[in-house]
């Protein structure tokens, strides 16, 4: 363009500066056409994060709830778990208190029995079996009204309607031995301990 208008062609500039001019137009285009293109590129760029940023969160809300849930279960399952020692800390005490009542029972210079709700002994000491003339064994599951003496067989059916009216019957009554021979005996009847 320069060198026609120095030779004074200025027709022959200004074919130049209108090529010049298109030219540029048409770069100008290309270059906007690449900025739009640059744009919708970094548009979806940006919504594709997005996309993934809320997919993100909502994993992260998901987790976040299932570790709620699960502190909420260990919780529960603690709770259960204290629950169910201090219950059996509970029952190891009642079965040493329960062991150390057999233990005295066990021990002690007095004929001592239990007797059923089936009229059955239940437990019968050393020293009771000992006064009967026979062992533990053959007496635990015999009927007791089989041990009392024939002469007091209606004093005992008396003792026992008065448990059934009062829930506590005291009597003195005598036994029978193995042999035959009487044996004295203070029968008691008190509400059953709970165990």
């Amino acid at each position: 363009v320069f060198t026609s208008l120095r030779d004074g062609d200025s027709a022959k500039a200004k074919a130049t500066m209108a090529a010049t001019d298109r030219q540029f137009a048409l770069l100008g285009a290309q270059i906007a056409s690449l900025i739009d293109v640059t744009g919708s590129i970094q548009e979806m760029k940006f919504r594709e994060q997005e996309r993934k940023d809320a997919v993100i969160r909502g994993a992260a809300l998901v987790l976040a709830a299932a570790i709620l849930v699960l502190v909420a279960i260990i919780t529960l399952y603690t709770r259960r778990a204290t629950r169910e020692l201090n219950d059996a800390d509970e029952r190891a005490r009642r079965f040493d208190g329960m062991r150390r009542l057999i233990d005295a029972f066990e021990n002690t210079i007095e004929g001592i029995a239990f007797i059923d709700s089936h009229n059955r002994y239940s437990f019968v000491n050393f020293a009771y079996a000992s006064a009967s003339g026979t062992t533990r064994e053959e007496l635990v599951g015999q009927l007791w009204e089989e041990s009392i003496h024939p002469d007091d067989r209606a004093e005992w059916e008396s003792a026992r309607a008065e448990v059934e009216t009062w829930g506590r019957a005291e009597r003195e009554l005598r036994g029978q031995r193995a042999d035959g021979h009487a044996l004295p005996a203070e029968v008691r009847n008190p509400v059953p301990l709970p165990l």
